[in-house]
């Protein structure tokens, strides 16, 4: 039907009108129950006129599907589907970026996930269970990146396994996006995984909230050099464009200071220490008769675990005794260099 074609419909927008089926295909006509991807230069207002068309039902492939839109408000909560449960994700809309909602209004296009094929029943009364995902995020740790135009997104890593979370495909335009890149939000806590950050203005900034406990640093992929550590609670600025590794394990909860290996060892051994606090640490390696040697490290460190490479090419054959010294604790150990 002519009015059903986007031209006609909407005569200023700037590029073709994308629908969704697995991928995104230029779509000349809409259909009822859908919705489409359509790029405007302005914010537009439009008064459309004609039949009222809202189906009651609307179809679902297994995976993502874009709907919508709807003649009157519809509660997330009052969706059931058939087969039941087969909502696999929140309901996003699009606003400077993916955001979960809780209400489908008239005139705006949603990505839901489907775990398999089925119907959406939209006035149907009894509620749906939202993935178990979705539920309990008090005790995860939340990354919120800022981009220089005040935009916003959070992702999230966790003690435990999560299943779903996922976010939906890229837009087709170079919209503000950040994601994993298995284009989920979570991360389980000591599992490593790149960054995609999309259509940022630069420079971004990465608060980190409910994070103690964790180390936590993103290193840029192409330059290992440039690493970023988070503190608990705290921010860190990302200065330019690039794709990041996030890098989180659970901080020592007690100072220790390890055997070095080898032992004996020629030349050169490692000697591995872990604080729990950030402080002024102090690593030194004394002879038998207790004559300081070399200090390996004076400086202020953060808590975390840490490894020193000792070279002992100019030490005289024989046993040595290091020792670490952070705060109150004092550990001494010895080793020995067999020339």
């Amino acid at each position: 039907m002519t009015y059903m074609r986007p031209r006609v419909l909407f005569p200023e927008a700037v590029s073709s009108v994308y629908a969704f089926d697995g991928r995104y295909t230029k779509s000349a006509a809409f259909t009822p129950g859908a919705a489409y991807w359509i790029k405007f230069n302005d914010v537009k207002t439009y008064n459309l006129f004609g039949p009222s068309v809202s189906p009651a039902e609307i179809n679902l492939r297994a995976g993502w599907n874009m709907i919508g839109p709807f003649d009157n408000n519809v509660d997330v909560a009052a969706i059931v589907t058939t087969p039941s449960g087969i909502i696999a994700s929140d309901f996003y809309d699009f606003s400077d970026g993916y955001n979960s909602a809780s209400e489908l209004t008239p005139g705006r296009g949603y990505w839901v996930m489907a775990s398999q094929d089925g119907k959406m029943n939209l006035d149907a009364v009894p509620p749906v269970l939202k993935p178990a995902s979705l539920q309990n995020k008090e005790n995860w740790a939340a990354l919120t990146f800022m981009d220089a135009q005040k935009r916003s997104k959070t992702l999230y890593l966790t003690p435990e396994n999560v299943r779903g979370f996922y976010l939906p495909p890229l837009p087709p335009a170079d919209a503000w996006d950040v994601r994993f890149e298995d284009d989920r939000r979570v991360r389980r806590f000591g599992e490593s995984g790149r960054i995609q950050i999309r259509g940022a203005a630069w420079p971004v900034t990465v608060n980190i909230a409910n994070g103690d406990g964790y180390q936590i640093e993103l290193r840029s992929e192409g330059d290992a050099s440039a690493q970023i550590g988070l503190q608990a609670n705290g921010f860190a600025t990302i200065a330019a464009a690039g794709d990041f590794v996030l890098e989180s394990k659970r901080l020592p909860q007690h100072y220790a200071l390890m055997q070095n290996f080898p032992n004996p060892f020629n030349p050169s051994t490692t000697i591995r220490f872990v604080v729990p606090n950030e402080e002024h640490v102090i690593v030194d390696v004394y002879s038998a008769r207790g004559r300081l040697v070399e200090t390996l490290v004076e400086k202020r460190l953060t808590a975390g675990e840490y490894s020193l490479h000792l070279d002992a090419g100019s030490y005289s054959s024989g046993i040595y005794i290091y020792q670490l010294r952070a705060g109150d604790f004092t550990q001494t150990k010895k080793m020995i260099v067999l020339h």
